[in-house]
């Protein structure tokens, strides 16, 4: 009714300036951002300095982000759920390959002291003899065992040096391109397993992954994924085979099509225990999805991750109150070692603060993150990152960003996700300029994540910078985009200075 106000408006010549304005607010509102990018461009063109005075505006972070009840809506009800934590959730369980002694690939999975080895016709064409491919092996194995040790940053840049003596290798770019998944590095991960991907098109779980990273940085997949398809339905029917059908389905949110996996009878590995969960929970099948959490639990007693998702199965149902106090008992009663909080991949940092958010916990979280950085002299990258986001989300604003100044100046991690915390930290703390500062330099590294371009073009509308604002927010063209971080409001304190203005 509003939008068919303002348009009549519009038409009739009546406030014009003032009318299409908050048309184009409206339609940002509504989540037609680059509709309402249009409307806000014309109106700056017709009338350049009018059109500043209506509706200045407010940039705000959603409550949903902080509020202890709300965040557990929005956790039960839209993050547990949603893509990006599915994706990080299967990269969490996956396995790194490395070559073995009869040079076959060998697969070296979480939660198995064994390694289930995988023979691979195309695996001789990266076999170069000499000393170089022998010491890009033993590196792999170093990289490995640093990740498996929950060093994810440290494998990572073992694989870096790696891949710059080999850059030819297959399975490099695949081991490199899941540690960059794991740090939420998702641009980087993409850019490797595609390589990995068209180094060897047998390799088909890099180029599950290529469509998946894609998805998430939000990237063109759809050429890639046509070629999946068409090459495993002419692969003869396996275990593997049923596992990257599965996986595809995932990737185009084919529910109804995944239910076949849950009637085949493999190996209880954590990753296919993960995926069990990831889909009986998707068909709201609690009954399996509480039999393959309680089994992942007791393959990994000691890691975060399969206990959330055992929480995620057992929990869910429950009333919110009821949710909250069975998740902080059941929080209590675990024995984790934490180096997976500590040093690990992302998901896990998130997860866990997630919990302790619903859980009102943050506080007694962030003491004791703040007392193992005090007493750790070397790899606090993570560390830094874990007790920033905690103090994010515990409303310790000012803390937050300074945390992530140290993490982006002094300790150079600068990959778009770090850039874009940081960015709502500062926003959070009232440091506009830096919260500007810090989405211009994500959205070089990665120009497609619209929640940069979404609350970069926010804060140049509320710096009365509306052509720097349009540049942004007409490249979202999603339809119906709602942000999960930022939300906009008119400046009511700003209106009145206005109007005190126009009296006087």
């Amino acid at each position: 009714l509003s939008k068919q106000y303002f348009q009549s408006a519009i038409k009739k010549n009546i406030q014009p300036a003032k009318a299409q304005l908050a048309l184009g607010l409206i339609s940002i509102k509504a989540g037609q951002v680059a509709d309402g990018a249009k409307e806000i461009d014309n109106v700056t063109d017709m009338f350049a300095e009018e059109v500043y005075k209506p509706y200045p505006i407010k940039v705000q972070l959603k409550d949903s982000l902080f509020d202890v009840t709300k965040a557990q809506q929005q956790y039960r009800k839209v993050i547990s759920l949603s893509q990006s934590v599915k994706y990080q959730k299967i990269f969490y369980f996956s396995p790194y390959k490395v070559f073995n002694a009869n040079k076959t690939i060998s697969y070296i999975r979480k939660g198995n002291a064994n390694i289930y080895i995988d023979n691979v016709s195309s695996a001789k064409e990266y076999l170069v003899k000499g000393g170089s491919s022998s010491n890009v092996n033993i590196g792999i194995v170093k990289a490995i065992k640093k990740a498996l040790a929950f060093k994810t940053r440290e494998a990572n840049l073992i694989l870096q040096d790696l891949v710059k003596i080999q850059p030819k290798h297959s399975i490099l770019h695949y081991n490199l391109a899941l540690t960059y998944a794991q740090l939420g590095n998702m641009p980087k991960a993409n850019q490797h397993f595609k390589r990995s991907y068209n180094l060897d098109a047998k390799n088909y779980l890099s180029g599950i992954y290529a469509v998946m990273t894609a998805q998430l940085a939000d990237k063109d997949y759809t050429k890639l994924l046509q070629i999946l398809k068409d090459s495993i339905s002419h692969e003869e029917f396996s275990e593997k085979i049923n596992f990257y059908q599965t996986l595809l389905f995932i990737t185009q949110d084919n529910i109804i099509s995944t239910v076949d996996w849950l009637d085949k009878d493999y190996k209880d590995t954590p990753l296919y225990l993960a995926l069990d969960i990831i889909i009986s929970i998707e068909q709201n099948n609690y009954k399996l999805a509480k039999e393959s959490s309680n089994k992942l639990v007791i393959l990994l007693p000691n890691e975060i991750v399969p206990h959330v998702m055992y929480m995620d199965a057992h929990f869910s149902n429950l009333k919110p109150k009821i949710y909250a106090s069975e998740v902080m008992n059941y929080l209590k009663a675990q024995k984790f070692t934490f180096n997976d909080l500590y040093y690990g991949p992302y998901i896990t940092r998130y997860l866990y603060i997630q919990q302790n958010l619903m859980t009102g916990r943050l506080y007694y979280l962030r003491e004791q993150l703040k007392n193992t950085l005090e007493s750790t002299t070397s790899d606090t990258h993570n560390l830094t990152g874990a007790l920033a986001l905690a103090s994010f989300y515990d409303r310790q604003y000012e803390e937050a960003y300074t945390l992530y100044n140290n993490l982006i100046d002094n300790l150079k991690i600068r990959d778009p996700h770090t850039l874009f915390l940081g960015a709502i930290s500062s926003i959070a703390a009232g440091h506009n300029a830096n919260a500007i500062a810090l989405l211009e330099l994500a959205k070089r590294k990665d120009s497609n994540n619209l929640e940069s371009r979404y609350g970069l073009g926010l804060l140049y509308l509320e710096e009365k910078n509306n052509k720097g604002a349009v540049i942004q927010l007409s490249r979202i063209n999603k339809s119906n985009f709602h942000s999960e971080y930022f939300n906009f409001d008119i400046d009511l304190d700003k209106l009145m200075i206005e109007k005190q203005k126009t009296k006087n």
